[in-house]
């Protein structure tokens, strides 16, 4: 019975130590792989006793330390499980330079956390060979070698890399830290520093499918591709990725053939390479999306350099990069195509071409702005033997070459249209363009402010098909500031050469063999104000357009085909007047009278130039109309009055100026109750119409003064009598309102109390000062009138 007792027990204990290790399983430097039973107590000593001990769907602990030799290396897996270090530093398994440490079958999925996987070597994937699902996250990479990944080797297998540091790894052939054969890799947030191979990938060989996010490459090295190697119809993702100071003589950082490239919010900073930091070869395709390309360096593309491929770049900005031979940014070569959009090129270097160069085909180069770029050949562009199929909406400004300030062609264009070149300089042809072959069109294009020897904006020893809508105006040259030609044609009807006058008459205009130049005709710049006459403080709007040419045909309906922004300058000898531009050919400022008096020079006289030829101006006129401030102040002679009596109101009509007043009328009407009996005035004339009991009192001038107006009046009944005169002016009356409104209060016989009942007392002399109506134009001076009235004794009617 003891013995019975005794030996359940021990079964009890073997069972409870078996279920404990099998899901969750301990390893420790310290532990024992022959006493231990993989718990946290208990833990066993190498991770290959883990690893077999824990089940399926476990999770083995390891803990701090170092791990290497037999049992820690050379490792397979085969079934399911995670595996996680106590602390990514110093939880560290080492290869000791003789071996590898996990070998992931396929169909299997493993999770790796924690971890440093160090000093390993093999032919493929030092660290790790994969054929299975893995996930890695948080673990670190460094000093491992194989012939082809020499920390990951991923065969047909899929791959998370998270957070993970691969440092100073390297491939005797491919893959300094990564190769994926087949497989998928996801990698996110992950650092490549010092990674190398001898042949190609010095971070990152990709075969497959790889997606990288926020990851940073610095320091990798190989012969091709510095830091990814994208190869053989494979497809790969990056965004927001740094490269940094990576090396390789083909593709400093990346190299992308026959594959696909898709990148997005990258930065390259200070790679070098002799073809391109990244090189695009005989690939299906890239595309590159709001990037940044800094300070990197190449002997043909310093930035990027495309072969016998296409790429597409978008909202891309390359600032400082230079080649020693050609394409200080780009270089898209033979067979090649490369579209362009919203891109922006600063200060980059090159021989040929400072900014771009062309020997293939750019089908599209839009929206994009070059500045301050150098060469000897094409500041910023060098299209040689290469065909631009559209140049639109792009800015060169400040660009210097000694050859095409801005672009040197030697090849085809076939359209430059709403483009703006500004400032470039050529020390010896075309401050802004050289053309050696073929322009097809330049089509609303800005030509200002350029500088060379010949042709201070175009030198012209090819054919230039068409040059319409363009503006052409204060470029400076030794010969021919906008133009010099020399055994070519141009066409240059339609555009704006800063003059009125023929541009071929026009002293170094045009220059070289002026016969093979068409420039007639040329648009007018011509100017009009709306209205013409204006009163003080009041405004009109000058339109300035280029819609006629010479030969007066209006191309008003062409007007998308004008450029977008003209600056002119306006001047004025009296008022003000905004300052505008022409857009599309057409503009409109606002000029402002003066207040106070017209001005003595009347009609005031408006100019208008082109911002870069102060010499020719145009010129229009606006009459400033007189304007004037009437009131009238209207008095009572007496101070009591009863039926019957006699009175005078004296109407004063006052102008306070400041000009003198044209054709004033002021009428009023007596009401009943009110008879006339005389006028008397001492400026202007006067009538009285009996049937509507109007009197009328006009005045041909009314200066600063007091004219005067007496009306004699019979107050026929008691009763409470308003008056309310209107004035009419033709000059501009500054202040309006009622004018000199009276009433006047007639009291009983048998009434001897002029105030008992609150009525206004007929002497009291009222008074008002009030403006008159706006009628129309300014009056300089004061009006003046004076009403007065004497009124007879009219007995009431009972």
């Amino acid at each position: 019975m003891l013995v019975i007792m005794v030996l359940l027990g021990f079964f009890i204990v073997l069972t409870s130590v078996s279920s404990v290790s099998a899901s969750t399983v301990y390893v420790n430097t310290t532990g024992d792989d022959t006493n231990g039973n993989g718990s946290a107590e208990n833990p066993y000593q190498t991770i290959g006793k883990g690893i077999s001990s824990v089940e399926e769907n476990g999770t083995l602990q390891i803990a701090k330390g170092n791990y290497s030799g037999t049992g820690n290396t050379n490792l397979t897996i085969n079934r399911n499980m995670t595996i996680i270090g106590q602390n990514q530093n110093k939880t560290i398994i080492n290869g000791t330079g003789t071996n590898w440490i996990f070998y992931i079958d396929s169909g299997v999925n493993v999770t790796l956390i924690n971890l440093t996987l160090t000093s390993t070597t093999t032919g493929n994937g030092g660290a790790i060979y994969n054929k299975g699902n893995l996930t890695v996250s948080n673990c670190t990479f460094t000093n491992n070698t194989a012939a082809n990944g020499a920390a990951i080797f991923n065969y047909n297998g899929t791959i998370n890399v998270n957070g993970c540091t691969f440092a100073n790894n390297v491939a005797n052939t491919i893959g300094g830290a990564i190769f994926n054969y087949k497989g998928t890799i996801n990698v996110n947030s992950c650092t490549f520093t010092g990674n190398a191979a001898d042949e190609a990938a010095g971070a990152i060989c990709n075969n497959g499918n790889l997606t990288a996010t926020n990851c940073n490459f610095t320091g990798n090295n190989a012969l091709w591709a510095g830091a990814i190697y994208n190869v053989d119809s494979a497809i790969i993702t990056l965004s927001g990725c740094n490269f940094t100071g990576n090396n390789a003589t083909y593709g400093g950082a990346i190299t992308n053939y026959l594959s696909t490239l898709n990148m997005s919010g990258c930065n390259f900073t200070g790679n070098n390479a002799s073809w391109g930091v990244i090189l695009n070869y005989g690939s299906n395709s890239a595309g590159l999306n709001s990037c940044t390309f800094t300070g990197n360096t190449a002997s043909y593309g310093g930035a990027v350099y495309n072969y016998y491929s296409t790429i597409i770049l978008n909202g891309c900005t390359f600032k400082d990069n230079d080649a020693t031979t050609s394409g200080g940014a780009i270089y898209n070569g033979l067979d090649s195509t490369l579209n362009m959009s919203n891109c922006t090129f600063t200060g980059n270097n090159a021989p040929d071409g400072g900014a771009t160069y062309n020997k293939g085909t750019i089908t599209d180069l839009s929206g994009c702005n070059f500045t301050g770029n150098n060469a000897t050949y094409g500041g910023a562009i060098n299209n040689f033997k290469g065909t631009i199929t559209g140049l639109s909406g792009c800015n060169f400004t400040g660009n210097a070459a000694t050859y095409g300030g801005a672009v040197f062609n030697h090849g085809t264009i076939s359209s430059v249209s709403a483009c703006t070149f500004n400032r470039n300089v050529a020390s010896s042809n075309g401050g802004a363009i050289c053309n050696i072959f073929t322009i097809n069109s330049l089509t609303g294009c800005t030509f200002t402010g350029n500088n060379a020897s010949l042709g201070g904006a175009i030198r012209n020893m090819g054919n230039i098909t068409n040059i319409h809508f363009c503006r052409i105006v204060g470029n400076s040259a030794t010969s021919g500031s906008a133009i010099n030609n020399l055994d070519g044609s141009v066409n240059a009807e339609y555009n704006w050469w800063g003059f009125n006058t023929n541009p071929k008459n026009i002293s170094n205009l045009i220059t070289g063999d002026i016969d093979d130049i068409n420039a007639d005709p040329w648009f007018i710049l011509s100017i009009s104000a709306n209205p013409t006459e204006i009163h003080n403080t009041k405004m009109s709007n000058v339109t300035v357009n280029l819609y006629n040419d010479s030969n007066g045909v209006d191309h008003s309906n062409e007007s998308a085909k004008y450029p977008s922004e003209i600056p002119l300058t306006f001047t004025t000898t009296w008022g003000s007047i905004a300052q505008t531009i022409l857009n599309y050919g057409t503009g409109s400022a606002v000029f402002t009278a003066n207040g106070g008096s017209v001005p003595q020079q009347n009609p005031v006289t408006v100019f208008v130039t082109d911002s870069l030829n102060q010499a020719a101006t145009l010129s229009t006129n606006i009459t400033i109309k007189p304007t004037v401030t009437l009131y009238i102040h209207t008095t009572n002679s007496e101070t009591h009055l009863k039926p019957g009596e006699t009175f005078i109101l004296t109407y004063k009509l006052g102008n306070k100026g400041p000009d003198m007043a044209k054709n004033v009328k002021i009428t009023f009407q007596l009401p009943e109750g009110l008879e006339f009996v005389n006028i008397h005035v001492d400026s202007g004339k006067w009538t009285y119409n009996e049937t509507t009991r109007t009197v009328t009192w006009t005045l041909d001038s009314v200066p600063v003064g007091d004219p005067y107006l007496y009306l004699t009046v019979q107050a026929a009944g008691d009763g409470s009598y308003k008056i309310t005169p209107s004035i009419t002016s033709d000059t501009y009356n500054w202040n309006s309102g009622d004018s000199g409104i009276i009433t006047i209060n007639v009291q009983s016989n048998n009434n001897n109390n002029s105030n008992n009942d609150g009525t206004v007392n007929a002497a009291s002399k009222i008074t008002k000062t009030v403006g008159l109506q706006d009628t129309g134009l300014p009056l300089n001076y004061l009006l003046l009138a004076v009403l007065m009235v004497l009124g007879g004794l009219i007995p009431k009617r009972k």
